[in-house]
């Protein structure tokens, strides 16, 4: 089913952290499904904790301009880097490995190299999407990336590629 993984991934976190005492288990199952079911972050992620996002969910704040104002700024941040970017690329991508044969050397390693862009810009650009949705209806949900190709190692790639996996 579609979103499986981020349900399974949350409710994981929420369990452990409820196991670990960090945060009391809720006792309204209506609230966890909530929590659970929030619509901007079901496909993609982030996988956002229960204590960073739960309370900002339940409390129901109404409407601001400056969050529709944000919101909507960075969910056009993100669809620029998804249908401008990481989509033009993939038509390069796709037409070098497809014809793989056919290129030197050079020409494979630059796609390789735009593949690695197309991946994040398409991925980050989901976020930004996702991101930008939940500051609409005021919740703030944790960034996934924070500039991985300027990490000085591998460890550190990791930990500013998919941050909420790592989390």
């Amino acid at each position: 089913p579609i979103g499986i993984s981020f349900y399974t991934l949350e409710a994981i976190s929420y369990l452990v952290d409820v196991f670990r005492g960090k945060i009391q288990a809720d006792k309204k199952l209506s609230r966890l499904a909530l929590y659970l079911a929030f619509f901007p972050q079901v496909m993609e992620g982030p996988i956002a904790r229960y204590e960073e996002t739960a309370m900002q969910i339940y409390r129901g704040d109404k409407l601001q301009y400056h969050n529709i104002c944000f919101g909507f700024q960075r969910i056009f941040y993100g669809l620029m880097k998804k249908m401008i970017v990481a989509d033009r690329l993939n038509i390069i991508v796709k037409n070098i490995f497809l014809h793989y044969a056919d290129y030197n050397g050079g020409v494979l390693l630059l796609g390789v190299i735009f593949y690695t862009i197309q991946l994040y810009m398409d991925f980050s650009g989901v976020m930004d999407v996702v991101i930008g949705t939940g500051e609409i209806f005021g919740v703030k949900l944790p960034e996934n990336f924070r500039q991985p190709f300027f990490a000085k190692n591998i460890s550190d790639f990791w930990a500013r590629w998919h941050i909420t996996l790592g989390t």
